[in-house]
């Protein structure tokens, strides 16, 4: 099995990337360079450039850049693995499988799930779906949109199984797509009217079915497979992405047929949340497409408390969210039919912000005359208020509760920093490539650590030098840290371009593509410039060790412990004469 990050490298060295860019930005030459308008930020002076050499692009305006894979990623909204798989066909190169077995598994059970839903579809249109046709006219679903959505029906009888056992399909693969509950062959969806579920490429994945007798529940939908979980995917996603990236936002709604209904009626950028409650992968995938999102869930308790759970997973992407009023309506689809378009579109245009609609929500919720309850209703408003990234934000909202409650401002202010907790590495690692990530590429870099890395990318031959003064642990910021030793490795491997390293973190590839595309001052001498960001980093080095070692001389100093007190002082004395000692040589 090839290696992948060979493959990577093979893979960034052939592609084209002003070829591939041209396709989307208008480029001219600019020395040994292409320049053009950047596709990620509105601007009226090109400040995009595209760098053959490096095969790497760098907008100096908005700080976007990376490599060939993290430009498709951006300009398609692609994950990491659906870049590479969409370049490497592009080049006709085969991607390294991790299992061949396992993808063999996942491309029959594909097959396995298309054969089923050609078989529901073919039943629906059948005499068989007389029943469940009816009910799809009469809930104003039209011919059209039922072959768009490739809607179908499950008879009574089970004959699905049958019907693929003719097409070599055998009981442990159906068991296995989730269409039949055990080995024994029970299937899973009878006398129900299918949804097929489809990831973004448009390949059906599952299925949701809802009974058209007194069945319960009232509606099914697949278990997890290897190709499905429920809190992943997003009902007609595939059809509305390209929706939601023209209009910059996206309507989530709750059902499958809220979902058709609006689409019937040109609400393209609408899809389901497969339940009540959106996931954080659900809203991450939503965030590839939009950074806007309009939730219209159902009027009922369940709907308005998911929105309400919502909320902070929105704020966490850096995404914006509003709520639609549906007019009194339990769902956007009886919306629809009471007011047709316009009132929909009215309810969208007339939305409001999602802390808005939850603050009232939970006030509602409360008798603020019972002291009790009033306490209450305002810890769980602070549970909201504490959501929010903004402080100015945070003071109008406490301002808000202030009046409401009749507690304080300080008081109010004084419990919300309480409740408060500082973001976690983990959830940090979970948000999405967008303002934060922008954010770190942009922050300034250690001087003498940006400056080093840049010199030894024009320069490769003084790494050398550098490999017998600097250690990796000497840098102070953690991804050049990082960029320093993996360039280490490839001099240490007799490779010349220093910079070619495999990152698959979009954070990674940009803040490499900074430092490759910013000019760097030329130098008469490099060896000397060398030598003295190695000194300054060392000195910065020495001095952070410094600091810590004198807050623990001072903790002892405190504790009584002489002896280990002493020691500690001769160490930090080392230290000081160690830095005094630096010089160029």
């Amino acid at each position: 099995m090839a290696d992948y990050s060979e493959f990577l490298e093979r893979l960034r060295a052939e592609v084209d990337i002003v070829s591939l860019v041209s396709d989307y930005v208008n480029l001219r030459r600019s020395g040994k360079n292409f320049v053009g308008l950047c596709p990620f930020h509105q601007e009226k002076t090109p400040s995009f450039t595209v760098s053959p050499e490096r095969r790497m692009f760098y907008c100096f305006g908005c700080h976007a850049g990376g490599d060939a894979i993290s430009f498709l990623m951006k300009i398609e909204k692609l994950t990491f693995p659906e870049a590479v798989e969409a370049l490497a066909r592009k080049l006709g190169i085969k991607v390294p499988q991790v299992s061949e077995e396992a993808k063999e598994q996942k491309d029959l059970l594909f097959k396995v799930n298309e054969l089923a839903c050609s078989f529901f579809e073919k039943c629906l249109h059948g005499p068989s779906g007389i029943k469940a046709k009816e009910y799809l006219l009469k809930r104003g679903v039209k011919e059209e949109t039922q072959r768009v959505f490739r809607l179908g029906y499950a008879p009574e009888s089970g004959e699905l199984s049958e019907f693929l056992k003719n097409k070599g399909i055998n009981l442990e693969l159906l068991f296995k797509a989730g269409l039949v509950t055990e080995k024994g062959g029970k299937e899973l969806f009878r006398n129900r009217l299918i949804f097929p579920i489809m990831d973004l490429r448009g390949r059906v994945i599952a299925f949701g079915g809802r009974a058209l007798d007194d069945s319960l529940p009232k509606y099914l939908n697949s278990g997890q497979t290897p190709l499905f979980e429920k809190g992943r995917h997003l009902y007609a996603i595939h059809l509305a992405k390209k929706s939601v990236s023209e209009i910059g936002n996206a309507i989530v709604v709750e059902g499958y047929i809220d979902a058709i209904s609006c689409h019937q009626e040109g609400f393209q950028n609408v899809v389901a949340s497969l339940g009540t409650a959106l996931t954080r992968d659900q809203v991450a995938l939503l965030s590839r497409f939009a950074k806007k999102v309009i939730l219209a869930y159902d009027a009922d308790i369940a709907g308005v408390m998911a929105t309400i759970r919502s909320f902070e997973l929105f704020g966490q992407m850096d995404m914006e969210v509003r709520v639609a009023s549906l007019e009194g309506f339990k769902d956007p689809d009886e919306l629809l039919k009471n007011r047709k378009s316009a009132g929909l579109s009215r309810a969208i245009s007339s939305s409001i912000p999602a802390l808005d609609f939850a603050y009232e929500k939970i006030r509602q919720r409360y008798d603020w005359k019972v002291p009790q309850e009033r306490k209450e209703g305002v810890l769980e408003i602070l549970n909201l208020i504490s959501t929010i990234d903004s402080p100015l934000d945070q003071e109008k909202y406490i301002k808000r509760l202030a009046l409401d409650s009749g507690y304080g401002e300080d008081t109010l202010f004084l419990q919300l920093r309480k409740k408060e907790k500082p973001t976690t590495q983990k959830q940090a690692r979970e948000r999405p490539l967008g303002f934060e990530e922008m954010e770190r590429i942009k922050a300034k870099l250690p001087a003498a650590e940006e400056a080093c890395l840049k010199l030894l990318f024009e320069e490769p031959q003084l790494m050398a030098l550098a490999e017998r003064e600097l250690n990796p642990e000497d840098f102070s910021h953690p991804q050049l840290k990082i960029f320093f030793q993996k360039a280490l490795e490839r001099f240490k491997k007799g490779e010349e371009d220093l910079y070619n390293i495999n990152f698959e973190t979009p954070e990674d590839v940009s803040l490499l593509a900074r430092l490759l595309m910013e000019s760097h001052p030329g130098s008469e001498d490099p060896e000397k410039e060398l030598k003295q960001c190695i000194l300054k980093i060392k000195r910065d080095r020495l001095t952070r060790d410094q600091k810590r070692l004198s807050q623990e001389i001072s903790a002892l100093e405190r504790s009584g412990d002489t002896e280990l007190y002493r020691k500690k002082l001769e160490e930090l004395q080392i230290l000081v004469n160690k830095i005094r000692s630096l010089t160029v040589k």
